[in-house]
């Protein structure tokens, strides 16, 4: 069995460069990367999900989702197995979290990271410069609220 790759051919890539300012004191990990990503994914699935019950799995919709073909497609068990790879499918998007050292941030301070969007998903950056970032905080372990943590002020393409 061959594998067709002539649907990489067209293969396109777009990377930008955001500033962000905190809007509160904002803390975060050594790790920075994970806090970033998981503002992106709740931000973009708030701003797109039509159902708001922000329950893919069950979606009748996700087959037309923008938020699900970003961050939670899948790979078809022939495909997998053929790669050995996982069925997840790779995300197409590369973020490049800001490299301080630093872990907290005082009101008004500012942060920039990169963003690299590849194919289809180019389609969708204004989903991923909304205005605000935002981030899960848990409460007693079992619901999510969704609080805003930075407003972007610039986006530039690099």
């Amino acid at each position: 069995m061959s594998l067709d790759l002539t649907p990489l051919s067209p293969l396109r890539f777009a990377r930008f460069e955001f500033l962000i300012e905190a809007t509160a004191e904002l803390h975060l990990p050594d790790y920075k990367g994970s806090t970033f990503r998981g503002g992106f994914g709740l931000a973009f699935k708030k701003a797109v999900c039509m159902t708001k019950t922000f329950d893919c799995p069950p979606c009748i919709l996700k087959n037309n989702c923008s938020y699900f073909s970003i961050f939670e497609s899948k790979i078809d068990r022939v495909t997998a197995q053929l790669l050995h790879i996982g069925s997840d499918a790779p995300h197409p998007f590369v973020l490049e979290p800001p490299l301080t050292t630093g872990n907290l941030f005082q009101k008004g301070d500012r942060l920039s990271y990169h963003l690299t969007l590849i194919g289809k998903a180019i389609d969708y950056l204004p989903f991923f410069s909304t205005n605000r970032l935002r981030r899960p905080d848990s409460l007693e372990g079992i619901e999510t609220q969704l609080q805003p943590y930075a407003s972007i002020v610039t986006q530039r393409d690099v």
